[in-house]
């Protein structure tokens, strides 16, 4: 738990004893005020500390430093290696302008390094990043120059090629993962292709396509265009012969269907028709190979399916160029969180889940752009101290050990951090951690209800999602702040949504750890005689 408390409080703040931590700050030139082997240090101003003997003290001597008066000065400059070390790289404490300027006066001999030729970045087969950037917006301009083309041949290309070109292109743009680079063209394809969008109706490729695409991208689009493909006998019209041409259009249709509002007839009959009509395609022989694949990954799964429309090369070079450069900073990321991850000596909590890779790759999912690695950092950090809290309340700690250490969390760090952690909700957290050992210890099964409500704050994601979201650029108004933080819809159902799920996986393995409560046994409890399969089946 030591190891815990010393990172617990804000990311990569390692513990220094106290004699040792003193020592060295009063190497630095500060003033400290106060003794002893462990405490909390108080930032002062004025090139003083004071320091606060057994205040934090939990199964040893540790002292811990006051992060939020740091966090609360203004002017924020790295003077000490030792203040570095317990505030990040990334967090500068304050010194006293004296300091300052004793360490600008003292004279600094700067090595001149020998003057290289300079040399060309695709010359150098070590170095090959800043070419592929290069040559990925040599690319990224190219294609602007196409959407451009389109645009100034508006008035020469009957709409409904125009329309047609367009969808294609985004398409394949956003298919291929490169959407981000062409935001402005496509809004401007898209507004194009919503005013003439009663020209598509006689296509039902085209129109399937357009559908949607223009409801992905929030486009009021209704769905009874496509009652204009039925027969009298309700069904969509196609061919025996099952064509590869009409196989697409079925294959578009069934995407389309998946977009779907409450209580529109029409989608349900087109996702039904054309899953019967591709299964049915699977058995023709004569269909191209790719385009059978397509067919059955897309039975299999609606989120992945390959590209068998031809694609431009330009962009299917940019697509790989891309890939790679992104690959190469999510790889940069998750090395930086590994280093995190062994500096503080959390790979060695054999009792917890090492699960930090797996957080980064999930916070890769919710936002890919490489713009947003703070929001990655945050997220994957966060989730890491969440899990090993969870684990520690779960599996490591006793009945008596757990309730001194969350009364120690709330007297000592909770003074210190009010505002940070109320913020990121770890209070509440706590306490639904809490009361799950309480019903261990008890070998209590509580009500669905009275799992559910509680379930919904153990699961950790206002703990994640909030402090994440704040990363992002740009401020988000007000209503959306109230829309997702707690108590909200979005909380509550989110919260609901991991907690359902996560259950019906690991129900089988944490009852295997004596970890009884789960929404599959409460269920049980609340229907005696239900089996397993029955509470499976409700939960999902």
């Amino acid at each position: 738990m030591d190891s815990l408390l010393g990172g617990f409080l804000m990311s990569e703040k390692p513990e220094i004893t106290g004699c040792r931590l003193l020592t060295e700050l009063k190497e630095d030139g500060l003033d400290v005020e106060g003794h002893g082997e462990g405490g909390v240090l108080t930032w002062l101003g004025q090139n003083r500390v004071g320091f606060r003997p057994n205040l934090a003290r939990i199964g040893g001597d540790q002292a811990q430093l006051n992060v939020a008066r740091f966090i609360g000065c203004k002017t924020m400059k790295l003077t000490s290696f030792t203040l570095s070390r317990l505030l990040n790289r990334e967090l500068y404490a304050e010194k006293s302008l004296e300091a300052i300027e004793k360490l600008q006066k003292k004279p600094q001999k700067i090595p001149q390094k020998p003057q290289k030729s300079p040399q060309k970045s695709h010359e150098n087969p070590q170095n090959k990043g800043p070419y592929y950037c290069e040559l990925a917006e040599k690319l990224i301009g190219e294609i602007k120059d196409v959407f451009n083309a389109m645009a100034a041949a508006e008035t020469v290309t009957p709409a409904v090629k125009n329309i047609a070109e367009r969808l294609v292109m985004v398409d394949n743009i956003e298919r291929l993962g490169i959407d981000r680079h062409f935001k402005k063209e496509i809004t401007q394809s898209l507004d194009y292709v919503y005013r003439y969008w009663k020209e598509l109706h006689r296509d039902l490729n085209m129109t399937a396509l357009g559908l949607r695409i223009l409801r992905l991208h929030r486009y009021e689009v209704s769905s009874d265009v496509l009652e204009n493909f039925k027969a009298k006998n309700g069904e969509f019209f196609c061919s025996t012969t099952q064509p590869e041409e009409e196989i697409k259009k079925f294959l578009n249709l069934f995407r389309a269907s998946l977009i779907v509002f409450p209580k529109e007839n029409v989608m349900e009959d087109a996702k039904s028709f054309a899953t019967a009509y591709l299964n049915q395609a699977l058995q023709n022989t004569e269909i191209s190979s790719s385009l059978s694949q397509e067919v059955m990954v897309l039975r299999n799964s609606t989120y992945f399916s390959p590209r068998t429309m031809p694609v431009d090369k330009k962009l299917l070079c940019l697509a790989k160029l891309d890939f790679n450069i992104v690959q190469s900073i999510y790889q940069r990321e998750l090395k930086n969180l590994s280093r995190w991850w062994m500096e503080f000596d959390l790979s060695k909590l054999t009792f917890a889940r090492h699960r930090h890779v797996e957080y980064h790759l999930i916070s890769c999912a919710i936002c890919v752009e490489p713009k947003y690695f703070a929001f990655r950092k945050s997220f994957a950090k966060i989730c890491v101290l969440g899990t090993i809290l969870d684990d520690i309340y779960d599996t490591h700690g006793t009945i008596d050990e757990l309730k001194l250490f969350t009364t120690a969390i709330k007297r000592n760090f909770m003074f210190h951090y009010y505002i940070i952690f109320i913020m990121f909700y770890w209070e509440v957290y706590i306490d639904a951690l809490m009361q799950e050992a309480e019903w261990l210890h008890l070998g209590y099964i509580p009500t669905l209800n009275e799992y559910l409500e509680n379930g919904k704050v153990s699961s950790g994601v206002r703990n994640a999602i909030l402090p994440s979201i704040l990363t992002l650029d740009g401020l988000l108004p007000e209503n959306i702040l109230h829309k997702i933080d707690y108590p909200s819809r979005f909380d509550e159902l989110s919260g609901l949504m991991l907690r359902l799920k996560g259950d019906t996986r690991t129900f089988k393995a944490e009852a295997n750890r004596g970890e009884e409560a789960s929404c599959i046994t409460s269920f049980m409890r609340d229907h005696p005689g239900s089996s397993e399969e029955v509470a499976l089946n409700y939960i999902k």
